[in-house]
């Protein structure tokens, strides 16, 4: 759900679908007009992308020829018509009316300082380790068990023998993003996955997991800080509990859309 309400934050549309004033043609193709407004407002969003190359007017303009030629031949050899060019427009037409429908309710949404305060009292921020075994997005039975039984005899060399946690996370761990040590840092809850914070919560420094299976395998979590309120970095949980409060905008959007409408779910095939 947050893709989804990033990319209608950030999306092209957000800009180029005010309702445009009368205004002059800066060029046209094949008889379309290509406005003054079509260009500036093509050309504000073009100088907000980061780029090696330098953003000229003319270079939007150009730009804008050629989606016109573009669409115009798409429209002639009637593309619509073509499977994957159909997903792409519909996806297309999706974020344009969940933008248009609701982005004005997001300025509506305020976070004061109390509420960042309440969230991170109530959901510590720790500092933690892990050692890794990945398991695939679909794991066979087998997979599964022997991924269970590697991490178990892991776990059973670091509770006879806690201060092997840097050899057996350096050789055996698959967290290849992380340190040798698996050191993940001070991360916000909304930052980890439910299971390996639902792990934590709670616990103290020194705290030695068992085995927590989440959609990225199996972790052993070590709690090595926990970080204090006076600490705390209120702008993060701000934008937590901002993104909680759109993804309640959104979602309340989808509900209403629900509301009158056939819908009919296979459950046996979700299985």
């Amino acid at each position: 759900m947050k893709k989804i309400i990033l990319m209608i934050l950030l999306s092209p549309m957000g800009i180029l679908a005010q309702t445009p004033p009368v205004s002059p043609a800066v060029a046209t193709v094949n008889g379309e007009k290509i406005t003054k407004f079509d260009l500036d407002a093509y050309h504000a969003q073009k100088l907000f992308v980061v780029g090696n190359k330098k953003v000229t007017k003319e270079n939007s303009l150009n730009e804008l020829i050629q989606r016109k030629l573009t669409i115009q031949k798409a429209i002639k050899e009637k593309a619509d018509q073509d499977d994957q060019i159909r997903d792409k427009m519909n996806e297309v037409l999706f974020q344009a009316q969940v933008a248009k429908d609701v982005s004005n309710k997001f300025k509506d949404i305020r976070v004061s300082d109390q509420e960042a305060i309440d969230l991170f009292t109530k959901n510590p921020e720790y500092r933690t380790s892990q050692i890794l075994y990945r398991v695939p997005v679909f794991p066979k039975p087998d997979e599964l068990k022997e991924a269970y039984s590697a991490i178990l005899e892991i776990h059973k060399k670091l509770i006879d023998n806690p201060s092997k946690w840097n050899e057996l996370s350096k050789t055996q761990s698959m967290a290849m993003d992380l340190p040798p040590d698996g050191d993940v840092g001070y991360q916000p809850f909304a930052a980890l996955a439910p299971e390996y914070y639902a792990a934590i919560k709670g616990q103290k420094v020194g705290f030695l997991s068992k085995p927590v299976r989440s959609q990225y395998g199996y972790h052993i979590i070590k709690i090595t800080g926990i970080k204090e309120l006076k600490d705390m970095n209120k702008n993060v949980y701000k934008k937590i509990i901002y993104d909680q409060k759109r993804d309640a905008v959104v979602n309340a959007y989808f509900e209403g859309l629900k509301t009158g409408s056939k819908i009919s779910v296979n459950k046996e095939l979700l299985k």
